[in-house]
């Protein structure tokens, strides 16, 4: 018995949404018809080259026009912003790199100097094994 009532209620409720789907699609088929009858309305006005048609016709191409406008203005800020954001960007990085090419710089330098003296000292001083002679030749510092 339970089954039965559970059955006939799925039943019912089936149904009900077959009849709103329906509803539904009235309204659909109603509000195009409609449509279909302004845009021939439409067609006509502009077809016969009549004042009003010729009005609306403008009407309707301001309207495209002030939107295709409104759209450029839009786009051209978002340009704007995205070229003002990269720029902000670039110069971070053109900073950043300056500062990192300072610091190679620095290094160099201080590789360069290092190594010069080094080999300076390498050049002066005795070789191992070898203490030699006080005689002033291979003096570390020349006065």
């Amino acid at each position: 018995m339970t089954e039965e009532k559970g059955s006939r209620l799925k039943t019912a409720l089936g149904l009900e949404n077959l009849k709103g789907l329906g509803d539904t699609l009235k309204q659909i088929t109603e509000l195009k018809g409609t449509i279909d009858e302004a845009q021939q309305t439409f067609a006509e006005l502009t077809k016969d080259n009549s004042p009003l048609g010729r009005a609306l016709a403008r009407l309707v191409e301001a309207q495209g026009l002030k939107i295709l406008n409104e759209d450029n203005i839009n786009v051209s800020e978002e340009v704007k912003r995205t070229m003002a954001e990269d720029i902000k960007n670039k110069e971070k990085t053109i900073e950043e790199l300056a500062v990192e090419n300072k610091g190679l710089k620095e290094d160099k330098v201080i590789s360069e100097v290092t190594s010069k003296v080094t080999a300076e000292l390498d050049r002066r001083l005795p070789p191992p094994g070898n203490l030699g002679s006080d005689s002033g030749g291979n003096k570390l510092f020349k006065a």
